[in-house]
Protein backbone atom coordinates (compact mmCIF):
# COMPACT_ATOMS: atom_id res chain seq x y z
CA UNK A 1 0.00 0.00 0.00
CA UNK A 2 1.54 3.31 -1.07
CA UNK A 3 1.81 6.58 0.82
CA UNK A 4 -0.67 8.25 -1.57
CA UNK A 5 -3.35 5.65 -0.87
CA UNK A 6 -3.15 6.29 2.87
CA UNK A 7 -3.58 10.06 2.88
CA UNK A 8 -7.22 9.64 3.93
CA UNK A 9 -6.26 7.45 6.89
CA UNK A 10 -3.67 9.96 8.06
CA UNK A 11 -6.08 12.90 7.77
CA UNK A 12 -8.72 11.04 9.79
CA UNK A 13 -6.19 10.24 12.52
CA UNK A 14 -5.14 13.89 12.61
CA UNK A 15 -8.76 14.99 13.03
CA UNK A 16 -9.24 12.57 15.91
CA UNK A 17 -6.20 14.02 17.69
CA UNK A 18 -7.10 17.70 17.31
CA UNK A 19 -7.58 19.35 20.74
CA UNK A 20 -11.11 20.39 21.65
CA UNK A 21 -12.45 22.98 24.04
CA UNK A 22 -12.58 21.44 27.49
CA UNK A 23 -14.86 22.25 30.38
CA UNK A 24 -13.24 23.77 33.45
CA UNK A 25 -14.18 20.76 35.57
CA UNK A 26 -12.85 18.29 33.00
CA UNK A 27 -9.22 19.33 32.67
CA UNK A 28 -7.80 21.95 30.35
CA UNK A 29 -6.95 22.05 26.62
CA UNK A 30 -3.29 21.51 27.48
CA UNK A 31 -4.02 18.55 29.74
CA UNK A 32 -6.25 16.87 27.19
CA UNK A 33 -3.98 17.84 24.32
CA UNK A 34 -0.97 16.29 26.04
CA UNK A 35 -2.97 13.16 26.84
CA UNK A 36 -4.10 12.91 23.20
CA UNK A 37 -0.50 13.26 22.00
CA UNK A 38 0.95 10.70 24.39
CA UNK A 39 -1.91 8.18 24.09
CA UNK A 40 -3.01 8.47 20.47
CA UNK A 41 -0.95 11.11 18.68
CA UNK A 42 2.10 8.90 18.63
CA UNK A 43 0.17 6.43 16.49
CA UNK A 44 -0.55 9.11 13.90
CA UNK A 45 3.04 10.39 13.95
CA UNK A 46 4.36 6.83 13.68
CA UNK A 47 2.16 6.16 10.65
CA UNK A 48 3.33 9.39 9.04
CA UNK A 49 7.00 8.72 9.74
CA UNK A 50 6.71 5.08 8.68
CA UNK A 51 5.28 5.92 5.27
CA UNK A 52 7.72 8.79 4.80
CA UNK A 53 10.54 6.35 5.54
CA UNK A 54 9.22 3.82 3.01
CA UNK A 55 8.78 6.61 0.45
CA UNK A 56 12.40 7.75 0.95
CA UNK A 57 13.52 4.11 0.52
CA UNK A 58 11.48 3.58 -2.67
CA UNK A 59 8.85 1.49 -0.93
CA UNK A 60 11.35 -0.80 0.78
CA UNK A 61 11.60 -1.40 4.49
CA UNK A 62 10.89 -3.78 7.34
CA UNK A 63 7.62 -3.12 9.20
CA UNK A 64 8.39 0.61 9.02
CA UNK A 65 5.02 1.83 10.29
CA UNK A 66 4.91 -0.50 13.31
CA UNK A 67 8.53 0.25 14.21
CA UNK A 68 8.05 4.03 13.95
CA UNK A 69 4.93 3.89 16.13
CA UNK A 70 6.98 1.96 18.70
CA UNK A 71 9.82 4.49 18.28
CA UNK A 72 7.49 7.40 19.04
CA UNK A 73 6.12 5.80 22.20
CA UNK A 74 9.68 5.02 23.30
CA UNK A 75 10.91 8.59 22.69
CA UNK A 76 7.80 10.04 24.39
CA UNK A 77 8.44 7.84 27.44
CA UNK A 78 12.08 8.94 27.58
CA UNK A 79 11.04 12.56 26.96
CA UNK A 80 9.07 12.66 30.19
CA UNK A 81 12.25 11.93 32.15
CA UNK A 82 14.38 14.22 29.99
CA UNK A 83 12.04 17.18 30.50
CA UNK A 84 11.80 16.38 34.23
CA UNK A 85 15.58 16.31 34.58
CA UNK A 86 16.06 19.51 32.58
CA UNK A 87 13.38 21.24 34.66
CA UNK A 88 15.28 20.41 37.84
CA UNK A 89 18.74 21.67 36.91
CA UNK A 90 18.12 24.11 34.03
CA UNK A 91 14.54 25.28 33.47
CA UNK A 92 14.16 26.18 37.15
CA UNK A 93 16.91 28.78 36.70
CA UNK A 94 15.22 30.54 33.77
CA UNK A 95 14.09 34.13 34.18
CA UNK A 96 12.29 36.63 31.99
CA UNK A 97 15.67 37.85 30.80
CA UNK A 98 16.58 34.56 29.10
CA UNK A 99 13.17 32.93 28.64
CA UNK A 100 12.81 33.36 24.87
CA UNK A 101 16.34 32.17 24.07
CA UNK A 102 16.18 29.19 26.42
CA UNK A 103 12.67 28.23 25.34
CA UNK A 104 13.62 27.90 21.68
CA UNK A 105 16.90 26.23 22.63
CA UNK A 106 14.87 23.67 24.60
CA UNK A 107 12.75 22.93 21.52
CA UNK A 108 15.92 22.32 19.49
CA UNK A 109 17.42 20.09 22.20
CA UNK A 110 14.26 17.97 22.39
CA UNK A 111 14.19 17.66 18.59
CA UNK A 112 17.85 16.55 18.61
CA UNK A 113 17.28 14.09 21.48
CA UNK A 114 14.21 12.59 19.77
CA UNK A 115 16.14 12.07 16.53
CA UNK A 116 18.89 10.22 18.43
CA UNK A 117 16.41 8.10 20.42
CA UNK A 118 14.56 7.01 17.25
CA UNK A 119 17.76 6.49 15.24
CA UNK A 120 18.06 2.72 15.99
CA UNK A 121 14.40 2.19 15.06
CA UNK A 122 14.92 3.96 11.72
CA UNK A 123 18.01 1.84 11.05
CA UNK A 124 16.15 -1.40 11.78
CA UNK A 125 13.10 -0.32 9.73
CA UNK A 126 15.25 0.33 6.65
CA UNK A 127 15.62 -3.39 5.90
CA UNK A 128 18.77 -5.52 5.64
CA UNK A 129 19.76 -4.41 2.14
CA UNK A 130 19.52 -0.68 2.96
CA UNK A 131 20.69 -0.51 6.57
CA UNK A 132 23.41 2.07 7.10
CA UNK A 133 23.91 3.96 10.37
CA UNK A 134 24.89 7.22 8.72
CA UNK A 135 21.92 7.22 6.36
CA UNK A 136 19.61 6.16 9.20
CA UNK A 137 20.73 9.13 11.31
CA UNK A 138 20.12 11.52 8.42
CA UNK A 139 16.64 10.05 7.83
CA UNK A 140 15.85 10.24 11.54
CA UNK A 141 16.55 13.99 11.57
CA UNK A 142 14.41 14.44 8.44
CA UNK A 143 11.51 12.52 9.98
CA UNK A 144 11.71 14.46 13.24
CA UNK A 145 11.79 17.75 11.38
CA UNK A 146 8.44 16.86 9.79
CA UNK A 147 6.81 15.54 12.97
CA UNK A 148 8.10 18.43 15.11
CA UNK A 149 6.37 20.93 12.84
CA UNK A 150 3.13 19.10 13.64
CA UNK A 151 3.92 18.92 17.37
CA UNK A 152 4.78 22.62 17.61
CA UNK A 153 1.49 23.47 15.90
CA UNK A 154 -0.34 21.03 18.17
CA UNK A 155 0.96 22.56 21.39
CA UNK A 156 0.45 26.08 20.08
CA UNK A 157 -3.24 25.13 19.88
CA UNK A 158 -3.36 23.31 23.22
CA UNK A 159 -1.23 25.57 25.38
CA UNK A 160 -0.60 29.28 25.65
CA UNK A 161 2.76 30.89 24.89
CA UNK A 162 1.72 34.55 24.72
CA UNK A 163 4.22 35.56 27.41
CA UNK A 164 6.88 35.03 24.74
CA UNK A 165 5.31 37.87 22.73
CA UNK A 166 5.48 40.42 25.57
CA UNK A 167 8.27 42.97 25.38
CA UNK A 168 10.81 42.45 28.17
CA UNK A 169 12.20 45.80 29.30
CA UNK A 170 14.34 47.13 32.16
CA UNK A 171 12.31 47.99 35.31
CA UNK A 172 13.00 51.71 34.73
CA UNK A 173 10.79 51.70 31.62
CA UNK A 174 7.74 50.75 33.66
CA UNK A 175 8.73 52.05 37.07
CA UNK A 176 7.09 52.07 40.46
CA UNK A 177 4.79 54.99 41.37
CA UNK A 178 6.79 57.60 43.26
CA UNK A 179 4.81 57.19 46.48
CA UNK A 180 4.93 53.38 46.61
CA UNK A 181 7.23 51.10 48.60
CA UNK A 182 7.40 47.40 47.84
CA UNK A 183 8.39 44.89 50.52
CA UNK A 184 9.43 41.34 49.68
CA UNK A 185 11.38 38.29 50.90
CA UNK A 186 14.65 37.02 49.43
CA UNK A 187 17.05 34.53 51.07
CA UNK A 188 15.17 34.79 54.38
CA UNK A 189 15.68 38.55 54.48
CA UNK A 190 13.09 41.30 54.11
CA UNK A 191 13.82 43.96 51.50
CA UNK A 192 12.23 47.26 50.53
CA UNK A 193 12.21 48.88 47.08
CA UNK A 194 11.12 52.49 46.72
CA UNK A 195 12.56 53.29 43.30
CA UNK A 196 13.75 51.10 40.44
CA UNK A 197 16.71 53.45 40.11
CA UNK A 198 17.98 52.48 43.56
CA UNK A 199 19.02 49.01 44.81
CA UNK A 200 16.75 47.17 47.27
CA UNK A 201 17.42 47.85 50.95
CA UNK A 202 17.46 45.08 53.55
CA UNK A 203 15.26 46.16 56.45
CA UNK A 204 14.91 43.01 58.57
CA UNK A 205 15.64 39.33 58.89
CA UNK A 206 12.71 36.97 58.49
CA UNK A 207 11.66 35.89 62.02
CA UNK A 208 10.39 32.46 60.99
CA UNK A 209 12.26 30.47 58.34
CA UNK A 210 10.69 27.45 56.67
CA UNK A 211 12.58 24.17 56.75
CA UNK A 212 13.17 22.17 53.57
CA UNK A 213 10.60 19.66 54.76
CA UNK A 214 7.98 22.41 55.18
CA UNK A 215 8.76 23.79 51.72
CA UNK A 216 8.38 20.34 50.18
CA UNK A 217 4.97 19.99 51.86
CA UNK A 218 3.75 23.21 50.24
CA UNK A 219 3.98 25.51 53.27
CA UNK A 220 4.35 29.18 52.39
CA UNK A 221 5.65 32.33 53.97
CA UNK A 222 4.85 35.85 52.76
CA UNK A 223 4.43 39.44 53.90
CA UNK A 224 1.14 41.13 54.76
CA UNK A 225 -0.01 44.29 56.50
CA UNK A 226 -2.29 43.76 59.49
CA UNK A 227 -3.87 46.48 61.61
CA UNK A 228 -2.26 46.90 65.01
CA UNK A 229 -4.41 45.55 67.84
CA UNK A 230 -3.63 48.48 70.16
CA UNK A 231 -3.75 51.17 67.47
CA UNK A 232 -6.12 49.98 64.68
CA UNK A 233 -5.35 53.05 62.53
CA UNK A 234 -1.78 51.79 62.11
CA UNK A 235 -0.61 48.75 60.18
CA UNK A 236 2.14 46.31 61.12
CA UNK A 237 4.36 44.61 58.55
CA UNK A 238 3.84 40.95 59.36
CA UNK A 239 5.31 37.63 58.28
CA UNK A 240 2.43 35.26 57.62
CA UNK A 241 3.23 31.54 57.74
CA UNK A 242 0.64 29.41 55.98
CA UNK A 243 0.90 25.66 56.46
CA UNK A 244 -0.53 23.40 53.79
CA UNK A 245 -2.70 20.64 55.22
CA UNK A 246 -6.26 19.39 55.20
CA UNK A 247 -6.99 21.92 57.90
CA UNK A 248 -4.70 24.82 57.03
CA UNK A 249 -3.46 26.90 59.91
CA UNK A 250 -1.45 30.08 59.99
CA UNK A 251 0.90 32.07 62.15
CA UNK A 252 1.42 35.84 62.12
CA UNK A 253 4.72 37.30 63.32
CA UNK A 254 5.19 41.06 63.47
CA UNK A 255 8.34 42.30 61.73
CA UNK A 256 7.94 46.11 61.87
CA UNK A 257 5.14 47.48 64.07
CA UNK A 258 3.04 50.51 63.07
CA UNK A 259 4.90 50.96 59.81
CA UNK A 260 2.14 52.90 58.03
CA UNK A 261 -1.49 54.04 58.21
CA UNK A 262 -3.98 51.31 57.35
CA UNK A 263 -5.38 53.48 54.52
CA UNK A 264 -1.97 53.49 52.84
CA UNK A 265 -1.25 49.77 52.66
CA UNK A 266 -2.54 46.60 51.04
CA UNK A 267 -4.32 45.64 54.24
CA UNK A 268 -5.21 42.02 54.97
CA UNK A 269 -8.43 41.58 56.92
CA UNK A 270 -10.20 38.52 58.25
CA UNK A 271 -13.81 37.53 58.71
CA UNK A 272 -15.12 34.99 61.17
CA UNK A 273 -14.50 31.97 58.95
CA UNK A 274 -11.35 32.87 57.05
CA UNK A 275 -8.62 33.07 59.67
CA UNK A 276 -6.70 30.30 57.92
CA UNK A 277 -7.02 31.63 54.37
CA UNK A 278 -3.85 33.01 52.84
CA UNK A 279 -5.02 36.57 52.28
CA UNK A 280 -8.04 36.70 54.55
CA UNK A 281 -11.46 37.61 53.18
CA UNK A 282 -10.26 38.46 49.66
CA UNK A 283 -10.11 36.16 46.66
CA UNK A 284 -6.52 34.94 46.31
CA UNK A 285 -6.85 34.97 42.51
CA UNK A 286 -7.72 38.67 42.32
CA UNK A 287 -5.17 41.47 42.27
CA UNK A 288 -5.21 43.61 45.42
CA UNK A 289 -5.50 47.34 44.64
CA UNK A 290 -3.36 49.84 46.54
CA UNK A 291 -4.66 53.32 47.41
CA UNK A 292 -6.43 55.07 44.53
CA UNK A 293 -6.28 51.88 42.47
CA UNK A 294 -9.47 50.84 44.30
CA UNK A 295 -11.34 53.39 42.18
CA UNK A 296 -10.04 51.97 38.90
CA UNK A 297 -12.43 50.53 36.33
CA UNK A 298 -10.06 47.59 35.89
CA UNK A 299 -8.92 44.66 37.98
CA UNK A 300 -6.48 41.83 37.28
CA UNK A 301 -6.84 38.15 38.05
CA UNK A 302 -4.93 34.93 37.52
CA UNK A 303 -6.02 31.32 37.26
CA UNK A 304 -5.07 28.15 39.06
CA UNK A 305 -3.81 26.72 35.75
CA UNK A 306 -0.81 28.59 34.27
CA UNK A 307 -2.08 28.24 30.69
CA UNK A 308 -4.97 30.62 31.47
CA UNK A 309 -2.53 33.29 32.64
CA UNK A 310 -3.28 36.90 33.53
CA UNK A 311 -6.77 38.25 32.86
CA UNK A 312 -7.94 41.84 32.62
CA UNK A 313 -11.31 42.46 34.27
CA UNK A 314 -13.49 45.42 33.37
CA UNK A 315 -16.16 47.03 35.51
CA UNK A 316 -19.69 46.31 34.34
CA UNK A 317 -22.07 49.08 33.40
CA UNK A 318 -25.34 48.77 35.32
CA UNK A 319 -28.70 50.38 34.91
CA UNK A 320 -29.06 51.91 38.36
CA UNK A 321 -32.83 52.14 37.94
CA UNK A 322 -33.02 48.36 38.20
CA UNK A 323 -32.47 46.51 41.48
CA UNK A 324 -29.39 44.31 41.73
CA UNK A 325 -29.71 42.59 45.05
CA UNK A 326 -26.69 40.37 44.41
CA UNK A 327 -24.32 43.35 44.40
CA UNK A 328 -23.88 43.51 48.12
CA UNK A 329 -21.11 41.44 49.68
CA UNK A 330 -17.69 43.08 49.32
CA UNK A 331 -14.36 41.87 50.53
CA UNK A 332 -11.50 43.92 51.94
CA UNK A 333 -10.49 45.18 48.48
CA UNK A 334 -13.87 46.28 47.13
CA UNK A 335 -14.32 43.33 44.82
CA UNK A 336 -17.44 41.34 43.98
CA UNK A 337 -17.69 39.02 41.00
CA UNK A 338 -21.05 40.47 39.97
CA UNK A 339 -19.52 43.88 39.29
CA UNK A 340 -16.74 42.73 37.00
CA UNK A 341 -16.43 40.82 33.74
CA UNK A 342 -13.55 39.31 31.80
CA UNK A 343 -12.22 41.75 29.22
CA UNK A 344 -9.33 39.76 27.73
CA UNK A 345 -6.39 37.51 28.50
CA UNK A 346 -3.17 39.51 28.71
CA UNK A 347 -0.59 36.72 28.61
CA UNK A 348 0.17 33.22 29.80
CA UNK A 349 2.84 30.56 29.64
CA UNK A 350 1.57 27.01 29.76
CA UNK A 351 3.34 24.35 27.72
CA UNK A 352 5.12 21.02 28.30
CA UNK A 353 8.41 22.94 28.25
CA UNK A 354 7.61 25.63 30.81
CA UNK A 355 4.63 26.23 33.10
CA UNK A 356 4.89 29.66 34.69
CA UNK A 357 2.03 30.38 37.03
CA UNK A 358 1.12 33.82 38.36
CA UNK A 359 0.22 34.81 41.92
CA UNK A 360 0.09 37.67 44.40
CA UNK A 361 -0.99 40.51 42.09
CA UNK A 362 -0.80 44.07 43.47
CA UNK A 363 -2.38 46.85 41.42
CA UNK A 364 -1.08 50.44 41.50
CA UNK A 365 -3.08 53.60 40.81
CA UNK A 366 -1.75 53.90 37.24
CA UNK A 367 -3.01 50.33 36.58
CA UNK A 368 0.47 48.87 36.30
CA UNK A 369 0.85 45.80 38.46
CA UNK A 370 3.38 43.89 40.52
CA UNK A 371 3.07 40.10 40.59
CA UNK A 372 5.10 36.98 41.18
CA UNK A 373 5.99 34.57 38.39
CA UNK A 374 7.26 31.06 38.95
CA UNK A 375 10.83 30.67 40.18
CA UNK A 376 10.40 33.66 42.53
CA UNK A 377 10.39 36.41 39.97
CA UNK A 378 8.84 39.70 41.07
CA UNK A 379 7.68 41.43 37.90
CA UNK A 380 6.17 44.71 36.79
CA UNK A 381 3.67 44.77 33.95
CA UNK A 382 1.96 47.49 31.89
CA UNK A 383 -1.04 45.93 30.15
CA UNK A 384 -1.49 48.86 27.74
CA UNK A 385 1.89 48.36 26.09
CA UNK A 386 2.39 44.66 27.03
CA UNK A 387 5.76 45.52 28.54
CA UNK A 388 7.06 43.35 31.35
CA UNK A 389 10.11 43.76 33.61
CA UNK A 390 11.91 41.64 36.18
CA UNK A 391 12.10 43.82 39.29
CA UNK A 392 13.80 41.39 41.70
CA UNK A 393 14.25 37.74 42.60
CA UNK A 394 12.02 37.29 45.61
CA UNK A 395 8.57 36.32 46.80
CA UNK A 396 5.75 37.11 49.25
CA UNK A 397 5.55 40.79 48.30
CA UNK A 398 3.25 43.47 49.67
CA UNK A 399 3.15 47.22 49.17
CA UNK A 400 2.43 50.52 50.91
CA UNK A 401 2.09 54.19 50.08
CA UNK A 402 5.17 55.75 51.64
CA UNK A 403 4.37 59.15 53.14
CA UNK A 404 7.79 59.24 54.77
CA UNK A 405 10.85 57.07 54.46
CA UNK A 406 11.44 54.40 57.10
Amino acid sequence: MTFERNKTTIVLLAMLCLPCTALANAGTPLIWGTFAHLAFGNIFIGILEGYLLRWRNNGKGYHAVALMILANYFSAFCGVFIIGGLDTWWVSSWTLLNLKTNFFLMVILLWFATALLEWPFVWFAMGKELRHWGKALKLSFILQSVSYILLVGWYMLCGNHSLLTCKVVPPEEIGIPDNVCIYYIADNEVYKVHSVKEPPVKIATLPRKLTQEEVSKGDKVFLVFLSDEEDPAKANLVERVWKYSQFSHTENITILPKLADVDNVVLTQFGKNDKDRQYGDCNDLIGRPLGKAKASNYRFSHHFYPEFGLMLLKKREFDLSKPYNYISSRDAYGFTWAEWQNDRRLFALGSPIAMWGIKNIIQFENDTILFELRHRQLCLFDYRTRRIALLARGHGATAAICISQH
